[in-house]
This record gives C-alpha cells, sequence and structure tokens, in this order.
C-alpha cells in the first residue's frame, strides 16, 4: 500500500502510512520491513521537498541494511540514497553512492533493476550539473538495464526518462520517441492511480515537445488529456509544468490572454508549494525550479505597463522569496481553481529597499522572456526599459569578461574592449536615470551577477566605479532582514584571523599564506580593540567565543573548496597522533554567533562560493553571513594575489577607520591599487565585492 500511494503520487498519504507502519516494524524487530519503510518514508519525504527529513531517513535505513544481510534491498536504498543526495545538490556523496552500489551490483549477481536505479541516479545528477550529454548516455545505459529487467513497469518508466532527457538535449526525434512509448508502455498496464500519473507526466512533456516543433493542434490534444487527470494527482511540480506548458502553447499560437492565466496558474503552484518548504536549503532550490514561472509572469505584466512597477514587485517577491515566512498548515494543490481563477502572487513592494536605502538608488536586471529588462528604482520612483542583446551572447560577455579579470596574464587592451561593449549594454540604456555619482545597489541577473561592475569602461575610458559605489543587493525580503549598516569606528570592536595553522592534506601543517601576517597586523593596527587569532590560536572554540562580541570579523588566509561549497580553514582539531582539517563553513554559522557583527571581510581565495550569485547559493559563506542578519559582506570572486591585497585592506581599513562608508572605503581601496602601472590589472583590484546595505 506505501509503495502505491508513493508510485501515485501521494506523498502526504504515503509518508502517514509509512511512518505508522515503520514504528511496527521497528516494535516488532522486523529488519527488513524497516529498511523498505524506511526508503519509503523517504522517497515520500523527498516529494514533500522535506529532503533534510529525506536524507536522515534513507542513511538511517542504510545503515540499518549494512548489518541486516538484505544486499538486494541495500542496494535499492544506495540508489535512493544516491538520488535524494543528487537532489540536494551533494553531487560528490551521490556519485559515490552510485558507485559504490555499481560495485556492490557487478561484484554478484543481482536484478537488472538495480543497476537500472543507478544509471538513473547517475543521469540525474548528471542533470543538475548540465552535462546533458552524460546525461542522455546514462538514461540510455538505464533503459537498456530496464529492458534486461523484463519488468514492464521499469521498462515505461525508463523509456519515460530517457525521454525526458532527451528533451533537455535538444533531441526532440529521440524525445518524442521515448515518451510516446512509454505512454503506450503505461497503458497496457494495469491503470492503477501511478501508471496514471506517468502517462500524465508523459502527455505534458509530448505537448511540449509539439509547441517547440510549432505543432499547436497536436500540443492541445495533450494537454487535453494530461488535464483530466490533474484534478486526481496531488503534486505541485507536475500540476505547475502543466500551466508552464499551457503558457507556452497560448503565448505562441497567439492567444494572450490565456498565456497570461495560465502563467499566474503556475505562479499560484510555485506559492502553494512554497508554504511547505521550511529548510532554507529546499526553498532556495524551490527558487532555481520555480524562477521561469514568475519571469514569465513579470513579463506580462511588464509588457502592460512599461513603466515595470508591477513587474519589478513580482520580480523581487521571487528573488527574495526563501525568506517569506508563512503561518499556518500548507495548502493542497486545487487544480480546478487554480485554472480558473488563480490567486494574486505574493509581491513586495520597493519600499522594503527603499526605506533602508533613502538617497540611495536600485539598479535591477532580469532576463524575462522578452529580453533583458533593466529597472531603476530611486526617490520613490521606478523606471523601467527593454535592452536589445541576445541572451548567449550577453552570457558568454560576461563569463568571458569575469574570467580574463581573473587572469592576470590577459591583455589589458582585451580587457578594456570587453568592459566597453559590457558598459554599452548594461549602463548606458539606463545612464541618464542614475545618478551622476553615488552608491548604487545591484540586483543581477544571475547569468551577469560575476561581473565586477565597477571595471565596467565608459566611452570616454573612465572606470564606472570612479563614478559609483557598488553593492550586490538580494531580494528584497532578503534585504529587509539585514540589520542596519553602522559606521566602523577606530573603537569598534574586531576580530581578525590570520593564517590559521591549517592542517594539510598529509597529516601535517599547510604552509602560511605570504603576506596574510602582514595584512592581518595592518588589519588590527587601525583598531584600538582589536583582538588577533592566529597559527594554533584560531581554533573554532576561540574564535566562537570572540566573534559573538565583534562589530567587524576579518578573515586573512588560505580557503579551500570541494566542489560543493567554499569554505575558511581553521587551526586543525588534534586526532590521535595526527590533525583533522577543521573548516569554516556556511554550515557552522548560527545568528547568535554573529549577533553583533556589522562587517564581515573573507580576505581569501575566491571566498565568494562556486556560483555567480553568492547570495542566493545555500553553500556560500556570504549567504550564511547575510541570512544571519550581517548588513555588509566583503567576499573575493576569484584567487587573489597576497601581496596586493595586504597593500588593498591597508587602504581599506585606513579609509574606513577615517569616517568613510564601507563601500566608499572598498572604492577607494581599488583606486589605490589601479593607480599603480604594477597592479593596474582588474585582477588585483576587482575582485572584492559588497554584498548586502551601503552605509
Amino acid at each position: 500500500m506505501v509503495y502505491a500511494l508513493q508510485r501515485s503520487g501521494q506523498p502526504r498519504a504515503c509518508l502517514e502510512r509509512s511512518e505508522e507502519l515503520l514504528n511496527t516494524a521497528r516494535s516488532q524487530h522486523y529488519r527488513w520491513a524497516e529498511g523498505q519503510l524506511g526508503i519509503e518514508r523517504a522517497i515520500c519525504l523527498d516529494a514533500l521537498g522535506r529532503k533534510g527529513l529525506a536524507l536522515e531517513s534513507i542513511h538511517t535505513a542504510l545503515a540499518m541494511l549494512g548489518t541486516a544481510g538484505y544486499p538486494v534491498l541495500r542496494l535499492r536504498a544506495l540508489g535512493m540514497a544516491a538520488a535524494i543526495e543528487n537532489s540536494s545538490e551533494h553531487h560528490r556523496a551521490a556519485w559515490a553512492l552510485n558507485t559504490e552500489g555499481l560495485k556492490l551490483f557487478w561484484s554478484g549477481s543481482y536484478p537488472p533493476i538495480r543497476a537500472q536505479q543507478f544509471y538513473n541516479s547517475l543521469s540525474r545528477a548528471a542533470a543538475d550539473t548540465g552535462l546533458v550529454w552524460v546525461v542522455v548516455a546514462f538514461a540510455r545505459e538505464a533503459s537498456r538495464a530496464a529492458v534486461l529487467s523484463a519488468n514492464p513497469t521499469v521498462v515505461a518508466t525508463a523509456r519515460f526518462w530517457l525521454g525526458k532527457d532527451a528533451t533537455l538535449a535538444g533531441l526532440s526525434a529521440e524525445a518524442h520517441r521515448e515518451l510516446s512509448a512509454a505512454d503506450l508502455l503505461f497503458d497496457k498496464l494495469p491503470h492503477t492511480a501511478a501508471t496514471e500519473y506517468y502517462r500524465t507526466e508523459c502527455r505534458i512533456g509530448l505537448a511540449e515537445l509539439a509547441v517547440k516543433d510549432g505543432r499547436f493542434a497536436e500540443s492541445e490534444e495533450y494537454l487535453r488529456k494530461a488535464r483530466a487527470r490533474l484534478h486526481e494527482i496531488d503534486n505541485s511540480v507536475m500540476i505547475g509544468r502543466y500551466f508552464g506548458v499551457a503558457s507556452q502553447l497560448y503565448q505562441r499560437s497567439g492567444n494572450a490572454g490565456l498565456a497570461e492565466r495560465a502563467a499566474r496558474s503556475r505562479v499560484a503552484v510555485a506559492e502553494l508549494a512554497l508554504q511547505s518548504l521550511h529548510d532554507m536549503k529546499d526553498r532556495l532550490m524551490w527558487s532555481r525550479e520555480m524562477g521561469d514561472s514568475y519571469y514569465a509572469l513579470a513579463d506580462f505584466e511588464w509588457r502592460r505597463q512599461l513603466s515595470g512597477d508591477t513587474a519589478l514587485a513580482i520580480l523581487e517577491g521571487y528573488r527574495g522569496a526563501a525568506f517569506r515566512t508563512h503561518s499556518g498548515p500548507p495548502l493542497k494543490p486545487d487544480f480546478a481553481s487554480l485554472e480558473v481563477a488563480p490567486p494574486e502572487p505574493q509581491v513586495v513592494g520597493m519600499g522594503q529597499f527603499g526605506k533602508a536605502s533613502s538617497g540611495q538608488t536600485l539598479l535591477v536586471y532580469a532576463m524575462l522572456p522578452g529580453g533583458l529588462t533593466a529597472w531603476v528604482s530611486a526617490n520613490g520612483g521606478t523606471w523601467s526599459t527593454r535592452i536589445q542583446v541576445e541572451p548567449d551572447k550577453l552570457r558568454h560577455l560576461a563569463a568571458g569578461f569575469r574570467d580574463h579579470c581573473a587572469d592576470r596574464t590577459f591583455p589589458q587592451s582585451g580587457l578594456r574592449s570587453e568592459a566597453r561593449q559590457l558598459y554599452r549594454i548594461l549602463i548606458e540604456p539606463v545612464v541618464g536615470h542614475l545618478p551622476e555619482t553615488g552608491p548604487l545597489l545591484i540586483d543581477p541577473e544571475p547569468a551577469i551577477a560575476g561581473i565586477p561592475f565597477p571595471a565596467l569602461l565608459s566611452v570616454s575610458g573612465e572606470y564606472f566605479g570612479n563614478r559609483h559605489t557598488v553593492s550586490l543587493a538580494p531580494g528584497a525580503p532578503y534585504y529587509r532582514g539585514l540589520r542596519a549598516a553602522a559606521p566602523i569606528l577606530p573603537e569598534s570592536p574586531v576580530l581578525v584571523v590570520g593564517s590559521p595553522a591549517a592542517a594539510g592534506g598529509s597529516g601535517g601543517f599547510r604552509s602560511a599564506l605570504p603576506d596574510a601576517d602582514r595584512e592581518v597586523r595592518s588589519a588590527a593596527s587601525h583598531f584600538r580593540n582589536s583582538t588577533i587569532l592566529s597559527g594554533r590560536e584560531a581554533t573554532t572554540a576561540a574564535i566562537e567565543r570572540e566573534m559573538a562580541r565583534n562589530f567587524v570579523f576579518h578573515f586573512a588566509g588560505h580557503s579551500v573548496a570541494n566542489g560543493v561549497r567554499v569554505g575558511l580553514p581553521l587551526a586543525p582539531n588534534q586526532v590521535g597522533g595526527g590533525y583533522e582539517e577543521n573548516v569554516m563553513s556556511a554550515d557552522s554559522i548560527t545568528p547568535q554567533l554573529l549577533a553583533n557583527c556589522r562587517l564581515a571581510v573573507f580576505s581569501a581565495c575566491a571566498t565568494e562560493g562556486l556560483e555567480n550569485s553568492a547570495a542566493a547559493d545555500p553553500e556560500s559563506l556570504v549567504f550564511a553571513f547575510l541570512r544571519s542578519g550581517v548588513p555588509q559582506v566583503i567576499a573575493t570572486r576569484w584567487n587573489i594575489d597576497s601581496a596586493a591585497t595586504a597593500t588593498f585592506m591597508a587602504a581599506f581599513y585606513e579609509a574606513l577607520t577615517m569616517g568613510k562608508a564601507v563601500d566608499v572605503a572598498l572604492e577607494a581601496a581599488a583606486a589605490s591599487i589601479r593607480t599603480r602601472a604594477e597592479t593596474s590589472h582588474p585582477y588585483y583590484w576587482a575582485g572584492f565585492r559588497l554584498y548586502g546595505k551601503i552605509s
């Protein structure tokens, strides 16, 4: 019964029943049933978006099965653990579980369905990293293993996934073939809630392919068949996909009114899904998955109202959605009411920025379906415009400029050419609505968030940073949660952590970073109430003890990255006769720890994190500090030069303690570096970025 509820898209009922039976199995010491029910409980929790509990459940089942002597069931648990780890963006953990499972599978004689599970999970892992051809390759292997299983349900499911993956890869013919085959295979199976669930997904996928190919009547027919079942399905993702495809169909076939209503319905589904998510990582992952629905609705609003006020409110409501609160139990999606009368999305007024940033200017960019759109919001008014640029061209130019700035050997003549191109695209269309000088809050489209805006060049050859200080602003609800920025004075309490005696890979210690000690001493010397922790003194306990009372936290040293997150290595823990690496990461940061912090400076290599938008990356320290209310965070976009950085930070703190605001002091330090011939390349001065408020 639990399995049937799970397969039929009824995760809430599945969870309730699995927990009831799991308690019974544990009380009777029935280990096989305990393992099976633990797996089903994890799957249902994952379907509800409760990924933290899903991971806890699946790893509990996996640990128990490791000693219980049920290798086939353990193979299933390994596969599901990998799938859930991957959907939680723990890609390395997922890869390790999949390879462990395949090694176990090929070491003996086990049902082919278990190999299918691992190849399918590897396909999902590759999908989340954007490796579309690897996705299809693994999906094809999963399909072959499914055929060997001779299980018609498994074959139908594998062909369904191959069809979806081929769609993402742009292999329309293969996608159509596999989804059509899956639809027919599911039709031959008993018509249960589970098979109807997959058939409905197949038809939505086929409708999407038909829209892309301009076969509008065929698409409409597939959607009609899918619609007949949606009122029975409690799955926000599927219902949202239906409305998304419907909106595309109506838009391309010339029915703007129905297209907009379908877009509103999809946003309403997304809002319902958000209400059921309480873990911040789950909410941020929801944000990535649902973004196109809000962008579509914002685009409709922008076309209707060229000033863009409502469109911007929708966009900012979405970008800060992870920080919105909801009281009361989550509501189930009611397909009929969502289709006919979708509720309005929660939007935010620019006052959520404006109150905190009186006299400042907000500049927002979004790549809406109708094109790149920019808003300038200042003094209680908002102005907006479309910018004519090919999205792929802009992405390529932005990524290239960022990478070339990070390469000190890249010729500056080439950099200046790219800087001028980006200025023409991004700044010239709005420059008439910006103040001549002064601070800017910029909330950029993720594809251009990696651009060091101060390094852009005007037609006259002047750096943008000469006229404007820049802070990258998260969405309005996010911004509202930051504490007020406060002046940093010579008497402000400051904690400076430098060159921790971090454990190296061989069990010894990592060498100290050149010039970090000079940077530490210089930073501390500007304050009368400073504490320095360095070498073996820079332990977690010591830092936590001191951080709670300090206004400023400055770290100078190495950074470490593991493919998922960037952290700051601290003095190691002694374990036996050796040392164990100890790292400050996003997971170790709490609001209580940073209750008094007003400014954090991460002066190490690439401390922003692994994504373009550090403020939306749950694994970044920038995100963790901002989420804890720290109003201003400075981080680095690329690997920095330690000597130039020591000089940069000396100039920064000198300006700061002379009464300059953080953004002004940061730009003053950049200017002092770039005026020297030997450090004029943006590599030396444009990598430091301010997030959060402008003083």
